[in-house]
């Protein structure tokens, strides 16, 4: 790479980030000195060796005052100056910035994040710029290393390095975990908002992600503890050999979220938290030394006091209240459960039965599910159903919807003239006699 430095005697721009490096993933004989194929998407640029105003008079449009970012007249397409950063502050956006012209590919690549994404192809050439000097090595090796000093400066890349692994199913080098486990120990992650920490959270719930390895990682780094306490107690919970395989209830939930590994993020993030009580719950221990009874009334208490503290959306928050109140009781259809309280429980997964709730329904059979054929959990609460009970719940469930949705107030006789209580009631004694009577498990039964 000893000509790079050529590359910047001019206005120059360069396709960097993550489409370099997923180019030449899609081509892992692929050698910088190669064609790269154009096939991934989102292109970023960076301009090498020019000013704001040479990109204004070359048809670049500015978008954004402070930080100089244009869009391509034609393309549309994102072009940004390469710049220095300097730390001015202990927050994750506490950076000033140099766009002078005469800032080089390296040392715009030394404020990047990982070597793998300090990768610089030259359209008009389709030569690929390896600045760090280790960012081909580390992809075809699959390891995440930081560019440069520039890393330890923004604890944001600590649940970054996690992410990019569970993304890209990497490792990450030694030294690079040195540093992580340096930054924790620093409590830079204090400085993170409660924004960034949970869109990043969400972000490597990613369907098809190795989000399991995305939470061990924060967990044996010690991130883990500082940023989501609560999930982190899970690791020092005991569980009971006849219900889980897994030690812990950590171990029994990574389980259940490698069994979710193509689900959506909403689906990902309520199979996290189905147990997140049982750290609370487990603590309240009878003079015997038994664990007492699972309190409903506190757990629900407490589940609205987290969630509230949380930045996920709202129908990830209700997914996960609703899967850790619901995901034991839905069991209990093998366990002789009425059809009055199986309506009653599906009228609140589905928000009285509305058609735009479905799918809440359907995303929470697949927490159950997850839950269910995690380990052994599946076997080891009623003799019935065995591995396939999850598939009794999602038919049952689905049908019971279904028959539920199709009757609605107007089918109720004299339904004008009642009031609002009464005819809420109506309803679900109407509902629950047409699922005693229309839904095969109840029929059967």
């Amino acid at each position: 790479m000893g000509e790079k430095d050529t590359y910047n005697n001019s206005m120059k721009s360069y396709i960097v980030g993550g489409y370099v490096r997923d180019l030449i993933l899609a081509e892992s004989d692929q050698t910088c000195q190669g064609a790269v194929p154009q096939t991934a998407h989102d292109r970023d640029f960076v301009v090498v060796g020019a000013t704001v105003d040479d990109m204004l008079a070359a048809g670049y449009h500015q978008v954004g005052a402070a930080f100089p970012v244009f869009l391509h007249p034609e393309t549309r397409e994102e072009y940004a100056l390469a710049r220095r950063e300097l730390k001015t502050g202990d927050r994750h956006t506490d950076f000033s910035f140099d766009f002078s012209p005469d800032t080089t590919v390296d040392e715009d690549a030394a404020r990047r994040d990982f070597s793998i994404n300090a990768l610089y192809l030259c359209p008009d050439t389709q030569v690929v710029l390896d600045p760090t000097g280790t960012g081909l090595t580390d992809l075809a090796k699959g390891v995440l290393r930081h560019a440069g000093a520039g890393f330890a400066e923004d604890p944001l890349r600590i649940m970054r390095a996690a992410r990019f692994a569970a993304q890209l199913g990497f490792s990450v080098a030694p030294e690079t975990e040195l540093l992580i486990r340096d930054m924790v120990a620093r409590d830079m992650l204090a400085h993170l908002s409660r924004e960034r920490i949970d869109n990043e959270f969400t972000r490597a719930m990613t369907a098809g992600y190795d989000s399991s390895a995305f939470l061990n990682y924060l967990l044996d780094w010690g991130a883990l503890q500082q940023l989501y306490p609560e999930l982190a107690a899970m690791a020092t919970v005991e569980e009971n050999h006849i219900y889980h395989r897994s030690a812990t209830t950590w171990g029994h939930v990574m389980a259940a979220l490698d069994i979710a590994h193509k689900q959506s993020p909403r689906v990902k993030t309520a199979v996290v938290y189905h147990d997140v009580y049982k750290p609370v719950s487990y603590r309240q221990q009878d003079a015997r030394g038994k664990h007492l009874p699972h309190d409903d009334e506190k757990a629900l208490q407490y589940v609205r006091d987290y969630f509230a503290q949380r930045m996920f959306d709202r129908r990830t928050k209700t997914l996960c209240k609703l899967s850790i109140r619901y995901h034991m009781r839905i069991r209990l259809l093998f366990d002789g459960m009425s059809v009055k309280k199986w309506v009653d429980m599906m009228a609140a997964l589905t928000n009285g039965f509305r058609a735009d709730y479905q799918q809440q329904l359907i995303d929470f059979l697949e927490v159950c599910k997850a839950d269910d054929l995690s380990d052994k959990t599946a076997a080891c609460f009623a003799g019935k159903g065995g591995r396939q009970r999850w598939e009794v719940f999602s038919a049952v469930a689905l049908q019971t919807f279904e028959v539920c949705h199709a009757i609605q107030a107007r089918d109720i006789d004299g339904y004008a003239e009642m009031g609002v209580p009464q005819l809420v009631d109506a309803l679900r004694r109407k509902r629950i006699t047409a699922t005693a009577t229309a839904v095969d498990f109840f029929k059967n039964r």
